[in-house]
């Protein structure tokens, strides 16, 4: 079984190897603890949704200190993070969208192209491409009061993170202006779980309910299939039978980027972003070398005994939270992906 684990281990390295249609950076952590293992790990890169955790839990610690009108609120919060649609089950990253915009003071001028567009019956590829339609006066009213009320500057969530030492790593964290780094993005998450193991935490409420609604994802589109592909490959090379008991966490995908930060057995936490240009790489392509990605960074940072370690999940708490208000408005159907706000940056290329 050594041999054979050992084998597996230069049969990863040498694919690690092969040049990939995509750049990347991570960072593998204890939970709560130090860096394991990165690559690039401490450079910041676009996020894709990965700020809307981040962005989330400040318009908390702010609403509770009366720094802005109101909280965002359960129902909020479930679109935003977990992504779960609005009332009439449209297109759920649409509703996620609309909220990190607001949240981020940023709203688009011109609403995306809809298949009744005389230009889209022209020519299908314009659907959900930018138009010179302005936004429905609906929009504009969401837009306009949501940011009023729950809206954050950048100068306000540069205030809040540098309280837990995390400005640095968290650099960009709203729409517009997303830039984190896979170290940083592990720190953060590490402090949710520090702060939601201690009841007492004056932030103990803010930190659990981010946890709640993020504990719905397992790393979005990008993680898609993950936690079965890791199991299987694991278990032929002596890991056990499930391995990673445990995975939760977010995930972002626009056009030029795939991300995600993910808890392992609850004890490990491992952030991969990774960028290529519009339409260089399948999505399924782009995906498969994620998940081999973190394969081998397990692989080669954690044996089966770091993994088999009885893991507890954490229990649904009473949150303290505010009453929810009314649904949201129905908002007309638009294509749902984030948008990039910069041009494409590669990472530094494969040694």
């Amino acid at each position: 079984m050594k041999l054979l684990f050992e084998n597996w281990r230069n049969f990863l390295h040498e694919e690690k190897q092969r040049p990939r249609n995509f750049t990347y950076n991570y960072a593998l952590s204890e939970l709560g603890g130090s860096t394991i293992d990165q690559r690039s790990g401490h450079q910041s890169t676009y996020g894709a949704s990965m700020n809307k955790p981040i962005l989330a839990f400040v318009n908390l610690i702010l609403a509770k200190e009366g720094k802005v009108q109101r909280r965002l609120t359960p129902s909020e919060l479930d679109k935003l993070i977990s992504y779960v649609g609005d009332e009439r089950g449209r297109q759920k990253s649409t509703w996620s969208n609309k909220v990190n915009r607001a949240l981020s003071k940023s709203w688009p001028r011109f609403r995306k192209h809809r298949k009744s567009d005389p230009e889209v019956r022209e020519d299908p590829k314009l659907l959900g491409k930018k138009s010179t339609y302005p936004i429905s006066a609906k929009d504009r009213r969401y837009y306009q009061n949501t940011s009023k009320e729950v809206g954050v500057t950048h100068d306000a969530a540069v205030e809040v993170l540098e309280r837990f030492g995390l400005a640095q790593d968290l650099p960009a964290v709203r729409w517009g202006s997303n830039r984190q780094s896979p170290e940083g993005y592990n720190r953060f998450m590490s402090l949710l779980t520090n702060i939601s193991s201690d009841p007492n935490h004056e932030h103990w409420n803010e930190a659990m309910e981010i946890l709640k609604y993020t504990k719905k994802r397992q790393g979005g589109t990008p993680g898609k299939g993950l936690q079965k592909y890791l199991n299987k490959e694991l278990e032929k090379v002596g890991y056990g039978k499930d391995a990673i008991k445990t995975m939760y966490g977010k995930g972002g995908k626009e056009k030029t980027a795939l991300n995600y930060s993910l808890i392992l057995n609850n004890r490990y936490v491992l952030s991969l972003y990774t960028k290529a240009p519009a339409g260089a790489v399948k999505l399924a392509d782009w995906r498969k070398g994620m998940h081999e990605i973190t394969l081998d960074t397990i692989m080669n940072n954690l044996t089966p005994d770091n993994l088999n370690v009885p893991t507890v999940e954490m229990p649904d708490e009473d949150i303290h939270i505010e009453p929810p208000t009314p649904l949201l408005d129905e908002i007309p159907f638009e294509h749902g992906h984030d948008e990039l706000p910069e041009p494409y940056a590669p990472l530094a290329p494969l040694k």
